[in-house]
């Protein structure tokens, strides 16, 4: 399965090595085309089979980052794992023409100035970004990990991401006050690399700030959502927030609250530690899993959903005890005592269980969510328009009891800012106060120094290479070429 590894690959043949810190700025422009190129033929290679996920609320748009052990437990558990490009991303127009916070990954160009090229910046990420991505190789290669460009399909489905923003501020956001109290800014993430980091200006009236603040919260969520289902992968919500917009938004969308049921594995998955992606890939095929995953997911797919909650409820229970938990007994133990042990990794103390919403209404009559994202695809696999059967779909699921957080499962790169809460009605001032927050550093710029003759041609590259400009970057400014 071709990635954007392979491009890197055939770039290090042609050029000898990928040492991004010192390489010249044209070829890292040409690096960009050639990522762009891929990007506009890169097609998934996602197996229905599998069963993909997308693990929403940052793991997913950040996986080269996450280190957690809920996480990459997960990995064992899903089949394949639907993830964004950050490279395809990074160097995709398509991210200009939607609406982004100012602190997201602000991508090859600069969109304050021209959108002229920032290589500083591009080199930066790529110094930090590629060296984790080949270190997720074995998953990458293995088919677990999918990455996928995401910034084009944003933009493509814009309109019915605006859409399910409004459908979701309308079900969960009515009232703000209340919202506030239940979540933080920092819980609320609003792109791949922020959480929170509100800006508010002091008012005796904050509360239409705040309802701003949370609405780019809400399209952020739905952006991730529709990227998803745009390739059949199932939503996973890890954190908090993200499982209260699928609980109390998406399922209430989608139909009557009647015909959407909740299915909780009573049985405890265990998270394990000392997980590494070859460990991971090398045990993802192990028959014990194999087995397991697949009594997981047939679980969910054979549910009788047009049943009552009860009877819903009496099934799932019956299918744990007569089949689920007497292989997750086996595969805990197996691991436990074989190699995985041996290799580091150990059964954990800590456990996670899985709900799953199961909607049976048929949402495309109802003029609900499946008409606004296009139900006849990507939300609603197994509906045919032409036969007029419905079928069934997760439309979400979530890890839960697993009191893991957002700092727990991503690297040290993550830097949390303090700062406040949701502010109060204050009197109006020249200040401004920036709530708590969460920030991926992944294009810290690099600052080298050079003697000698600063001036013309031959100064130093501000890129950062260390090379003189004349060898590095000259020309690329003017290669602009975007009209937002």
């Amino acid at each position: 399965m071709r990635s954007v590894l392979d491009v890197l690959d055939e770039f290090s043949v042609l050029r000898g090595d990928l040492d991004f810190a010192t390489m010249p700025g044209r070829a890292i422009h040409e690096l960009g085309e050639k990522i762009r190129s891929y990007a506009e033929e890169a097609t998934p290679a996602l197996e229905e089979s599998a069963h993909p996920v997308y693990i929403g609320g940052w793991p997913s748009a950040s996986f080269w980052a996450v280190e957690g052990d809920l996480i990459l437990s997960n990995l064992l558990y899903s089949g394949q794992v639907l993830v964004r490009d950050p490279l395809a991303d990074w160097f995709s127009d398509d991210q200009y023409f939607i609406e982004h916070m100012i602190p997201s990954r602000p991508g090859y160009r600069d969109s304050s100035d021209g959108y002229a090229i920032r290589m500083d910046r591009t080199r930066a990420f790529l110094c930090t970004v590629v060296p984790e991505l080949y270190r997720l190789r074995p998953l990458i290669d293995a088919g677990i990990i999918v990455m996928t460009p995401a910034e084009s399909v944003h933009r493509r489905r814009s309109p019915e991401v605006e859409a399910l923003t409004g459908l979701l501020e309308s079900a969960v956001g009515s009232d703000f006050t209340a919202y506030a109290k239940k979540f933080g800014p920092a819980d609320i993430a609003t792109e791949g690399n922020v959480r929170g980091l509100f800006v508010f200006a002091p008012s005796l009236e904050p509360e239409e700030q705040i309802r701003r603040a949370m609405r780019h919260g809400f399209r952020y969520f739905a952006r991730e959502y529709i990227f998803a289902n745009e390739y059949g992968a199932t939503y996973v919500a890890p954190f908090d927030h993200e499982r209260h917009l699928c609980r109390e938004g998406v399922a209430q969308i989608a139909g009557p609250s009647t015909a959407v049921s909740q299915a909780l594995l009573q049985s405890e998955l265990p998270i394990f530690a000392g997980l590494t992606p070859f460990l991971i890939s090398k045990i993802h095929d192990d028959d014990a899993f194999g087995e397991f995953r697949s009594e997981l997911h047939g679980l969910y797919q054979n549910a009788p959903l047009n049943s009552s909650s009860a009877e819903l409820g009496a099934y799932v229970r019956d299918q744990e005890r007569t089949l689920l938990a007497p292989i997750l007994r086996r595969t805990e133990g197996a691991l436990d005592q074989g190699f995985l042990r041996r290799a580091g990794a150990a059964v954990t103390s800590a456990k996670y269980t899985v709900a799953a919403g199961l909607i049976s209404d048929v949402v495309f009559q109802t003029g609900g969510l499946g008409v606004l994202l296009g139900a006849g695809g990507a939300i609603a696999d197994g509906y045919s328009e032409n036969s007029g059967k419905p079928g069934t779909k997760r439309i979400w699921s979530a890890l839960v009891r697993h009191g893991r957080t957002v700092q727990s499962e991503l690297s040290g790169r993550l830097k949390v800012a303090e700062g406040s809460g949701w502010p109060g009605a204050t009197e109006p001032s020249m200040q401004v106060q920036i709530t708590a927050g969460m920030l991926l550093g992944d294009f810290p710029i690099p600052v080298k120094e050079i003697e000698g003759y600063q001036q013309g041609d031959y100064r130093p590259c501000p890129c950062g290479s260390g090379r003189r400009y004349k060898f590095c970057c000259a020309g690329l400014e003017r290669v602009r070429g975007l009209t937002p």
